[in-house]
C-alpha cells in the first residue's frame, strides 16, 4: 500500500492520508493508549463512496490549506464530518453517518 500523507495535526493527534492503491482518502486519528493510527473516515473515490469506519465520539477538526484557510471536523452533536471555512468563520458543507450530504454554504478553492 502507497499511503502518503497529506495533512497532519502539530501535535500528532489527527492526519489525513491518501492511498494511491486505493484510491481512497483516509481520516485518522492517533490513539494513545494503543499507539496506533485508527481509520476513523474513508472517502472512495473511483466508488464515490464514504465509509465511517469506527466511532469516534470526541470533536476532532483538521485544518488544510495554504494557511490553514479550511477545516474538517468531526461533530459528535450532529454525528458528522463539517467541512467549514476558517477565514470567514463559518460552515460550508456537512456529511452524514449515513452518507447524506448538506450543503450550508458556499467555498471557493483558490
Amino acid at each position: 500500500m502507497a499511503k502518503r500523507t497529506l495533512v497532519r495535526r502539530v501535535d500528532n493527534s489527527a492526519r489525513i492520508s491518501y492511498d494511491d492503491s486505493t484510491s481512497e482518502i483516509i481520516f485518522e486519528r492517533y490513539n494513545t493508549e494503543t499507539a496506533a493510527w485508527e481509520e476513523s473516515l474513508k472517502i472512495n473515490l473511483p466508488a464515490k463512496r464514504i465509509t465511517l469506519i469506527a466511532d469516534v465520539d470526541d470533536d476532532l477538526k483538521v485544518y488544510f490549506g495554504r494557511t490553514n484557510k479550511y477545516a474538517l471536523r468531526y461533530d459528535s452533536t450532529s454525528d458528522a464530518w463539517v467541512l467549514s471555512d476558517e477565514v470567514n468563520d463559518k460552515d460550508c458543507l456537512k456529511v452524514g453517518r449515513n452518507g447524506a450530504i448538506q450543503v450550508i454554504g458556499s467555498i471557493e478553492f483558490v
